[in-house]
């Protein structure tokens, strides 16, 4: 009984604290103490989110390919660039200050360079979410390479072990928990990445349509698409965690 009480005090409290806040937001709002065009009601965000419900479906898709490509570009690179600088000394040395790099350079200058360059469809979207998502994957993968290799590089001599079979039985297996983690922190920037790429130009996605409804002073649809994109950043990384559990309690 404690335990299951405990466990709803976690699962609860959050969304205490929430309604708490969304709370005291409407009757500030309803007492009209701010104005509405600055702080909407939340009850007018819900109204112009079911609104706008059809456009911003057709928006999510769009923004939501964009995302997923880049994860997956970024999963790709990240384990690439860290089994290089895992077995060269010469790529780690080549590669590293690069992967550091990308850290240090500020999404929200890099968007406009990316769409002169490469225009205003999806390209220059993705490759912002890679920019954002590469280097937690990889430097997660690279610490967890090298952690397989302190401790199980012997397994390798003793059981006579091809190049191939050390990387497939032993360190992929081994950095499956570094995997998971520097994915849920790349999913964390994903969206947000696509979003900002997507203020400088295009025809689709949640970052367009953000854009022309702040044109238009529709601030109410404005925060019911912040709620929203959001609400999908929790998921997938709902989402993750869960592919987290599944995975490593299957390999265990």
């Amino acid at each position: 009984m404690k335990k299951f009480q405990s466990a709803a005090s976690k699962f609860l409290s959050p969304f205490a604290l929430i309604a708490v806040i969304l709370i005291v937001w409407q009757v500030v709002c309803a007492q009209g103490l701010v104005s509405e065009l600055i702080l909407p009601a939340p009850t007018q965000i819900v109204t112009a989110f079911s609104t706008n419900l059809n456009t911003i479906l057709t928006n999510t898709g769009t923004t939501l390919l964009e995302t997923l490509s880049g994860i997956l570009i970024s999963v790709a690179l990240g384990y690439l660039s860290a089994l290089l600088m895992n077995r060269s000394r010469l790529a780690f040395r080549t590669l590293g200050p690069i992967v550091y790099l990308t850290q240090t350079i500020p999404t929200i200058c890099l968007a406009p360079l990316l769409v002169l360059w490469f225009g205003f469809d999806m390209t220059p979207k993705i490759m912002l979410v890679v920019v954002a998502c590469y280097f937690p994957i990889c430097i997660n993968l690279l610490n967890g390479m090298n952690d397989v290799d302190e401790k199980y590089l012997v397994l390798k001599t003793t059981y006579q072990m091809s190049d191939l079979e050390y990387l497939v039985k032993v360190k992929l297996k081994g950095t499956l928990k570094n995997f998971f983690v520097g994915l849920e922190i790349s999913i964390s920037y994903a969206m947000v990445a696509s979003v900002i790429a997507e203020w400088l130009g295009g025809s689709d996605g949640l970052g367009v349509y953000m854009m022309r409804i702040r044109k238009m002073y529709q601030y109410d649809t404005m925060f019911a698409l912040i709620f929203w994109i959001s609400a999908l950043s929790l998921l997938m990384v709902f989402i993750v965690r869960l592919m987290e559990r599944k995975v490593l309690q299957y390999e265990k």
